[in-house]
């Protein structure tokens, strides 16, 4: 049980888009046959995207300090986050 390699993910393509498929894999055409079009066929495996590995302890997509502001307002100290004063000193 499970997948196995060769025999796709998704559902059944018909012979028509299975010979689609090896044409823009670059498979050869495989020989004419009347008996192949009556059946349906697994879809052609993909190539899995190369994505780099999350070096950070932060969630996915999390940009720490993104919203942090060291600037002075009004002459008070403290950071900003998004223009509401978290600490003041006065």
């Amino acid at each position: 049980m499970g997948w196995r390699p060769g025999q796709g993910i998704g559902p059944r393509v018909s012979y028509q888009q299975r010979r689609l498929q090896d044409e823009l894999a670059g498979v050869p055409p495989p020989l004419e046959d009347p008996e192949a079009e009556k059946h349906t066929y697994a879809p052609r495996d993909i190539k899995i995207p190369n994505i780099p590995a999350k070096d950070n302890p932060f969630g996915i997509g999390y940009a720490p300090a993104a919203g942090l502001s060291t600037r002075n307002q009004d002459k008070t100290s403290g950071p900003i986050i998004s223009g509401t004063k978290l600490f003041t000193s006065r």
